[in-house]
């Protein structure tokens, strides 16, 4: 990443790259709040705009933590995405309020602009939004040491959960059935603003 920030000919070929994936349907690109200003900047001076058309409706997703730092990104990143709206068909703006950090709430800086353009409909761009509460799960800490993935604690028995994260048993059973309607909630709320995990 060093090297496109410092690199022109590097970014341009690089995101280009990117641009040919987002023409395909389906394409899901993952850039950090440090990245897509490039990304965005380059649209503009890339003379995309004759293929315009040959781009998917883009659905930006914008996570944010309960942190100014997180809340300012994704003011910046909404204000960017309406900008350069010429240049990439971004359509849909789903931010996602991680509570990972704590809840949000009008002591955090920037957080009431925040949701100013959260309500806004700009350029005919729509946004939504969806809140990803914290999991308490007794489980979380001990699968994340063990780096887990989602199917393998949905996979795994209280028995085996036990042996792996050497847990007590019933921790491992209320662990697993707390992480499973988390999930199961964080999916429907996904997809009640047309994302699809």
């Amino acid at each position: 990443m060093s090297q496109l920030m410092s690199d022109p000919s590097l970014s341009i070929a690089h995101f280009e790259q990117v641009a040919e994936i987002l023409a395909r349907p389906g394409s899901l690109v993952d850039f950090g709040a440090n990245v897509a200003p490039a990304f965005f900047s380059w649209s503009e001076h890339s003379g995309i705009t004759p293929s315009y058309g040959q781009l998917q409706p883009i659905t930006l997703v914008v996570p944010v933590v309960a942190q100014s730092q997180s809340v300012g990104d994704a003011i910046a990143m909404i204000a960017q995405a309406i900008r350069f709206v010429r240049f990439l068909p971004v359509r849909r703006i789903v931010i996602v309020y991680n509570e990972r950090d704590g809840e949000f709430s009008g002591r955090i800086p920037g957080y009431a602009k925040l949701k100013i353009a959260e309500r806004a409909r700009v350029a005919g761009i729509r946004i939504s939004s969806i809140v990803l509460p914290l999991l308490e799960s007794d489980i979380w800490n001990a699968v994340q040491m063990f780096d887990m993935s989602f199917a393998e604690i949905l996979g795994s028995s209280r028995e085996e959960l036990k042996v792996r994260l050497d847990l007590p048993i019933i921790e491992c059973g209320r662990g697993r059935n707390i992480f499973r309607n988390w999930l199961q909630k964080a999916v429907e709320d996904f997809n009640k603003v047309d994302i699809f995990p």
